[in-house]
């Protein structure tokens, strides 16, 4: 019997707010046609003003009839929250929120949802994170999304694989890439999603380890975020 394929997704969806308060729905609906059996969001509100104070991991994964982990990296307001979410067509049988290393007085902190997970009678180790962004304004400051990348690739060795790694880097492939390989990551050619009118840098990833990408592809979608998603098909050798 042959091994099913998976679909993994990641997205970056930017609080689902393009063109003003974020609306429940239009996320849904963009989220929809990606039929990703495992989905890392980043930027996910809970709770927030801007968003309505609605649950949007909650919402998406309801709509997709999926299970789900919200990773909160920190607070906004009295109650809200910002973070990373991991959907899953299946089941998750574990999670944890780890803290990524990082400076931590201008910069925001960063985390990553690791979990392990059973889909299609497949089981991996997901893991979905966001990794932090390194403006001009902080140029004084250490770029801490490659050591942060090279902590989390750490922390996903000591878990039982096939492994997979969602995320939003704020690197661009020739710094983000060579750190993936060195840890017998493959990377699937996706190209670039950002900005999404007119991708031109390449920011988002997924990365495998144990699985065989079969194809991969930026998907246009609903405009509800300044990245478009990206996606990949993969399965097991």
């Amino acid at each position: 019997m042959s091994t099913p394929s998976l679909r993994i997704a990641s997205y970056n969806i930017h609080g689902g707010k393009m063109g003003g308060r974020a609306g429940l729905p239009p996320l849904v609906d963009a989220c929809t046609p990606l039929g990703a059996d495992i989905l890392g969001l980043q930027e996910v509100d809970r709770r927030q003003r801007r968003s309505g104070f609605a649950d949007q991991a909650a919402a998406v994964a309801r709509g997709l009839g999926c299970a789900h982990v919200y990773g909160p990296t920190r607070r906004r307001i009295i109650r809200g929250q910002y973070g990373n979410a991991l959907i899953v067509r299946g089941e998750i049988i574990d999670d944890e929120i780890v803290r990524l290393p990082g400076s931590g007085t201008k910069q925001q902190p960063r985390v990553a949802i690791l979990a392990r997970v059973e889909v299609q009678g497949i089981t991996l180790t997901v893991a979905v994170t966001h990794l932090q962004h390194h403006p001009k304004r902080l140029h004084d400051l250490p770029n801490e999304a490659p050591d942060q990348l090279r902590a989390l690739l750490e922390q996903l060795s000591a878990r039982p694989g096939p492994h997979v790694l969602i995320g939003d880097f704020n690197m661009q492939p020739p710094r983000a890439e060579p750190i993936l390989t060195a840890a017998g990551y493959a990377v699937a050619a996706t190209g670039p999603a950002y900005p999404a009118e007119q991708p031109k840098i390449q920011l988002d990833y997924i990365a495998v380890d144990g699985l065989v990408i079969e194809s991969a592809s930026v998907v246009e979608t609903g405009n509800v975020s300044d990245h478009r998603p990206i996606i990949a098909t993969v399965r097991k050798p």
